[in-house]
């Protein structure tokens, strides 16, 4: 014979679900200044040539794409700590704060990866 257990209602959550259905697009939305200012700033350098002259006096690719990979690096990591100072002590409360400051730290570098795809595709 078979007993069922009891189990207690489910309770819904609207937070959760709001914060499911909003959260991505305000996290896209946090990181567009730095995708445009960034993309704009590497495009300004390919339309005056400066890159051209910093290999003719003697710069390699390396040390080019390790400063904008810096530059672009220190900005997310500013980014980042600003978001979770506002939001992660409160939104994120339940959660580690170490991981889901990696988490949003590590999504603005893989944005680099966009930039240098976007930067290419302008002249």
């Amino acid at each position: 014979m078979t007993v069922p257990m009891k189990i207690p209602p489910m309770r819904k959550d609207p937070f959760a679900f709001l914060l499911g259905m909003v959260a991505p697009y305000v996290f896209i939305m946090m990181y567009i200044p730095m995708i445009y200012r960034t993309t704009y700033r590497m495009v300004q350098e390919k339309e005056h040539r400066l890159r051209e002259t910093m290999r003719i006096m003697g710069m390699s690719d390396m040390p080019y794409w390790g400063s904008w990979l810096a530059y672009h690096g220190i900005i997310s990591m500013a980014v980042s700590v600003e978001v979770m100072w506002v939001a992660g002590f409160y939104v994120f409360s339940l959660s580690s704060v170490t991981v889901v400051w990696l988490m949003f730290f590590l999504y603005g570098l893989a944005i680099f990866g966009l930039i240098l795809t976007l930067q290419s595709m302008f002249s």
